[in-house]
């Protein structure tokens, strides 16, 4: 089930920053390519280099990026190539795309019992391509929000609703819940947020599962 943690993720990440001494940690610090296996006289082993051309040499360098990344960049981020088993997993591992979209409605048309709905798309309505709700699975309550609910938007539709605007999401959204609710007096969120982790260059994409091609 879902875990509430307090201060959000930053209040996991908080007590290990604190003790870390001052200026080892480096924000907004996008990184070009990795140089590594090039140790000799005077050489560093790994030599990290940032976009704005500063070289960070180095002994050991740990690379945490997301699978999307790898897939996106492996083949220009490391320099000289990662040996081919490795490129072959980044390759056959899935990695996909769910995106959340919040609503907050300032009349709610839900209750405190309402546990959320959950969508069932015909097989007619799921092979429809010109459209991103069939993507659509379901709307939930926040937890703690008496006016914002959320709806979760997975496949391939999820990196299809990146390129709407606001004003359509609210449109069609409104229109997919009327639909299965059975209400088309129900009125559009008054405003929403939404994810974009499949055009966000540090995800592109939000979640690894095994493919059928892995093994």
């Amino acid at each position: 089930g879902n875990v509430m943690i307090p201060l959000g993720m930053s209040g996991l990440l908080a007590p290990l920053i604190r003790d870390l001494p001052n200026c080892s940690v480096i924000y907004c610090k996008p990184v070009h390519s990795i140089r590594w296996g090039t140790a000799g006289p005077g050489n560093p082993r790994a030599v990290v280099r940032c976009c704005d051309g500063e070289d960070f040499p180095a002994d050991y360098v740990i690379v945490t990026v997301p699978l999307g990344v790898l897939k996106k960049l492996s083949a220009t981020l490391f320099c000289p190539a990662l040996p081919a088993s490795k490129t072959i997993a980044i390759e056959k591992l899935g990695f996909g795309y769910v995106n959340k979209i919040f609503m907050e409605h300032h009349d709610p048309f839900w209750t405190a019992k309402t546990g959320g709905y959950r969508l069932a798309w015909s097989p007619q309505e799921l092979r429809e391509e010109d459209t991103w709700v069939n993507g659509v699975t379901s709307f939930e309550r926040v937890p703690g929000s008496h006016k914002v609910i959320f709806a979760t938007v997975s496949g391939r539709q999820a990196r299809k609703m990146e390129n709407k605007c606001n004003a359509e999401l609210v449109r069609d959204l409104t229109n997919v819940l009327r639909q299965f609710v059975g209400d088309p007096s129900l009125p559009p969120a008054a405003s929403i947020m939404r994810s974009d982790w499949g055009t966000n260059p540090n995800f592109y994409g939000s979640f690894t599962y095994i493919s059928k091609d892995s093994n």
